[in-house]
């Protein structure tokens, strides 16, 4: 048997079995999008590299694949096993990286490196290009000198930021798996950040991140280790960063109160765009480094549900709207079971709306990530459909009242259920009871003439319920 490589796609694959213990066949086509014959030639491929390398052993049982004690032996020398060639995806993560940290490229000397044609990397180039467009950057080839990365300072940063974010995800400088199928991207980076200084920027991005408790995710968590590289890589070059949000005095005192002298000199004491990143996350709380603006998109979802404009929903929409962008623009894998029937419900549609408004305003999805979203609103709107009832008694509180409240405690559309005495719902303010959608009067027809127009009033008789004759499901 000759030497088997690994390619991209088998990373992924692995990664998904380690991530949910275990995988079959459809849930791993469902997930990327493949073809059932591409995912068996990749278990193949699996199984029989980590049989040859020791590595670990894929199982089988029940249709579904998974790792022998959901393990694998990562403590191996991946210089003996990397990859003569790269794919076109990873070729183009190396040009761009390298875009972003010489700002220019040779295409001759590219294509020597990488043993491709100049015909191969136009295209790969032409991917890069259209990919860079909504950060409102463009490539500028200059005959005898090469192809540059041009556009504003900001524009730069976000796009530098997020990219390098999207390789530490990925485990790029991390994971040997990841430096068998792209040894060169790793040896590259390697030029500009040893694992000395990249070990301080983590610890600095650990006392950050759990200082001012951002607790946004791991996304925001690598991209703030990414605005602290991109700051080493850069303040040493004396460029200049761009912050278009006007720094708070006290937000500078505390982090400059959790920074000691070594952390300072790391960064070359140019501390802009961490505050920004700061700014953004603590008074936002979500970032808004993405080229893309949600309150449109929000305020149209709003409408397609029906729901009422609400703080805490609009920040987890605002939240998955950038998740979801970072992930599918930067082509970021999602090890998340997408089950066959949820794509059903894209037929819905309200689900089609969705996709309707993302494509408007030109936001990339995947069907799971539609299937998520339309399950996370319907689950609101049955939250805020919930109803809060109090229900009043004609004297003291009686056993058959309190059977009631048991009862209504038990149905789905409702959320909490008191019980009051006539005395004192009569006697204590109106105002009081305003928490409460629903009224249940017993033994109480008097109160039909009055009228409690911010309520939804019911009216039964303990004899009824004595007896066990009303459908309290149908009571409101």
């Amino acid at each position: 048997m000759g030497k088997i490589q690994l390619k991209s796609l088998d990373v992924d694959v692995i990664n998904f079995i380690l991530y949910n213990n275990e995988a079959s066949i459809d849930e791993l086509c469902n997930c990327f999008e493949v073809s059932q014959v591409n995912i068996r030639n990749v278990l193949i491929r699996i199984e029989e590299f980590f049989l040859q390398n020791n590595i670990g052993k894929l199982l089988k049982e029940d249709k579904k694949y998974y790792f022998e004690n959901n393990y694998i032996n990562l403590f191996f020398n991946p210089d003996i096993l990397l990859t003569n060639d790269l794919e076109k995806k990873e070729r183009i993560l190396y040009i761009a990286l390298k875009l972003i940290l010489e700002k220019s490229i040779n295409l001759t000397s590219i294509s020597k490196k990488l043993k491709v044609s100049r015909i191969t990397l136009n295209s790969d180039i032409e991917i890069i290009k259209k990919g860079i467009e909504s950060f409102n950057l463009e490539l500028i080839s200059i005959q005898w000198q090469g192809i540059f990365l041009k556009g504003k300072a900001y524009d730069l940063q976000k796009f530098s930021v997020l990219f390098l974010a999207k390789l530490y995800i990925e485990n790029y400088f991390s994971s040997p798996l990841k430096k068998i199928i792209n040894p060169i991207v790793y040896n590259y980076f390697r030029k500009f950040i040893d694992k000395e200084t990249e070990t301080k920027l983590f610890s600095l991005c650990n006392k950050i991140y759990y200082h001012f408790n951002i607790e946004l995710g791991k996304y925001h968590y690598y991209i703030l280790l990414s605005v602290l590289i991109y700051t080493y890589l850069n303040s040493k070059k004396d460029v200049k960063f761009s912050v278009t949000l006007k720094s708070p005095s006290h937000l500078i005192k505390s982090l400059n109160k959790i920074l000691n002298s070594e952390d300072k000199n790391l960064l070359n004491n140019n501390l802009d765009l961490v505050i920004g990143y700061l700014i953004i996350c603590i008074y936002k709380k979500y970032p808004i480094i993405f080229p893309i603006h949600t309150e449109k998109i929000t305020q149209e979802i709003y409408s397609v549900f029906q729901i009422e404009q609400n703080f805490l929903i609009s920040q987890h929409l605002n939240f998955f709207i950038y998740n979801m962008y970072f992930e599918n623009k930067f082509f970021i894998p999602a090890y998340v079971k997408f089950d066959k029937k949820d794509k059903k419900l894209l037929e819905d549609e309200e689900a089609l709306k969705l996709i309707s408004i993302f494509n408007k305003y030109k936001i990339p999805f995947k069907e799971k990530n539609i299937s998520s979203l339309y399950y996370f609103l319907k689950n609101e709107i049955t939250q805020i459909k919930k109803k809060n009832i109090l229900i009043i008694d004609h004297s003291i509180i009686t056993w058959e009242t309190v059977k009631l409240k048991e009862k209504l405690k038990l149905l789905e559309h409702v959320n909490t259920v008191q019980v009051s005495s006539y005395f004192n719902f009569k006697y204590s303010p109106i105002e009081t009871y305003n928490k409460y959608d629903v009224l249940i009067f017993v033994d109480l027809p008097n109160e039909m003439k009055i009228n409690y127009c911010e309520h939804q009033c019911c009216f039964i008789n303990s004899y009824e319920l004595l007896k066990n004759t009303i459908d309290i499901s149908k009571l409101f």
